[in-house]
């Protein structure tokens, strides 16, 4: 799988990616393959590396191509008729014909045949006619909201193959990194080309972002609902509780030596599957950051990663991993 990355914001040479990328995007793909009922189930991996630069992005690459492949879904069709019964709050998926709606349910009413709904918040309700829904999903009450719609002409451009269909409208949660909000937002900006993506997206170049389907936490954006990255800071402000967006991710990454020593010990991460990016070559937070995630290990036992997942590392890195 080749890459190739622009040096520089739109205007710089075309470098080919080297093993550095490709072997974190591979790491991605075995670990979105990884059951999550299989025994012994890793619950947490540390990688040491000298710089943390592209790993958390890569690895969302990897995980949003093994989503595309298997076509995962968290959405759950419901008929018309179930509209009556559903209850004011729920979040649902309208199909219509130029694209869909994520929209926060309000009522029905069935002599009118109309749907009244919100979304994101906004006061001003939408009524919308459920005989021009083709489809209706129910979505978990995390699935962030928003309008997807395009103009009839441009809409019937679009490739509508199941494949490009799937990459555009997946609600599969893979991953949510944290870390240095700026750091991240920077590498995921990069220009890059690959055969594979340009195939199903149907454009040579787009950004590493688009192209991991990552999006931002606070401000998702994109019509499809994969990967995920926010501040360290963000995490304390979410809403822990069962039906909490960070359980619906099979992985949290905490991207690099702050990140790791802020959250690793969080009691909203027991139970979740946690990979730690460590930085090496910063003896001051990289020894806090190696402390605070060593401390947390006496609930878990340590397992063989490499021979679970089939991964190799690159030269200078290297993985642990444990499993509950």
């Amino acid at each position: 799988m080749q890459f190739e990355f622009q040096e520089s914001s739109g205007e710089g040479n075309w470098a080919t990616a080297g093993s550095w990328f490709t072997s974190f995007a591979a790491l991605g793909i075995l670990l979105s393959k990884m059951n999550k009922s299989q025994s012994p189930r890793i619950v947490r991996i540390l990688i040491s590396a000298p710089r943390k630069e592209f790993i958390s992005a890569a690895i969302a690459f990897g995980i949003s191509i093994h989503k595309l492949n298997t076509k995962e879904s968290i959405l759950k069709e419901i008929s018309h008729s179930d509209l009556v019964n559903q209850p004011a709050n729920s979040k649902m998926r309208l199909v219509l014909d130029v694209g869909h709606l994520d929209v926060l349910f309000h009522e029905y009413y069935p002599e009118r045949k109309e749907i009244r709904c919100t979304i994101n918040g906004l006061h001003k309700t939408r009524k919308q006619h459920a005989g021009k829904v083709n489809k209706i999903y129910l979505l978990p009450n995390f699935y962030p909201e928003g309008v997807y719609l395009f103009s009839p002409q441009d809409y019937e451009k679009l490739d509508k193959s199941s494949e490009k269909e799937t990459w555009r409208t997946q609600g599969a949660p893979g991953v949510a990194i944290f870390g240095d909000l700026e750091n991240i937002k920077m590498q995921t900006s990069t220009q890059i080309r690959n055969s594979l993506i340009a195939g199903v997206v149907g454009k040579e170049t787009l950004t590493l972002e688009d192209a991991a389907r990552l999006d931002q936490l606070d401000g998702h954006s994109q019509s499809s609902f994969i990967n995920t990255y926010a501040s360290t800071s963000e995490f304390s402000k979410l809403q822990i509780v069962e039906d909490s967006i960070i359980n619906f991710f099979d992985w949290v990454i905490l991207d690099g030596n702050n990140a790791i020593n802020r959250l690793c010990a969080s009691e909203n991460l027991i139970d979740r599957s946690v990979l730690s990016i460590l930085e090496l070559g910063v003896p001051r937070s990289q020894g806090k950051a190696l402390g605070t995630f060593t401390s947390e290990l006496n609930r878990y036992s340590s397992v063989d990663v490499t021979k679970l997942t089939g991964w190799n590392p690159p030269a200078g890195v290297n993985i642990w991993g444990w499993a509950k």
